[in-house]
């Protein structure tokens, strides 16, 4: 009966993976190719999703990438290099860029993440400039999720 009672519950709560963990697993992957833009108007945009981003940097200088939130959102950031991710821009406007912080499961492979609270409308990261030609990201929405 106890067993019955269990299984029961499981079946009824919903699993949901760990953002940091899905983005451990998806790391390798090169995902979709972005080319990075000169300037925040310019700015590609890519989707809060659970695919991974690579995303080509301007050659010595700073590149915009936009985010767009059709609503307000809580999301993640990860990102395969530290120290890219340099400011955080809503509609236009400079933003405080939380601090970030490495995801223990990968700390290697994924040596920051941010959390991110986007209200609706249009948000730019600036990326670089940076010694490396590209940066993968993944962009999550954090309510669907569990974080341990």
């Amino acid at each position: 009966m106890i067993l019955l009672l269990s299984l029961l519950f499981a079946c009824g709560e919903e699993d949901h993976e760990d953002p940091a963990d899905h983005a451990c697993e998806h790391v390798t992957e090169a995902g979709v190719a972005v080319t990075a833009a000169e300037t925040l108007e310019d700015a590609p945009e890519i989707d809060i999703a659970e695919e991974p981003y690579t995303i080509t940097l301007v050659d010595g200088a700073a590149s915009f990438v936009g985010i767009h939130a059709h609503e307000d959102t809580e999301a993640l950031l990860f990102t395969d290099t530290a120290d890219v991710i340099m400011t955080l821009y809503h509609d236009g406007v400079e933003e405080t860029l939380p601090a970030p912080s490495a995801v223990e499961a990968c700390a290697d492979d994924l040596p920051e993440h941010f959390h991110l609270d986007l209200h609706a409308g249009e948000w730019t990261l600036e990326l670089g400039p940076a010694a490396v030609e590209s940066v993968w990201v993944m962009l999550l929405s954090s309510e669907d999720h569990e974080e341990h």
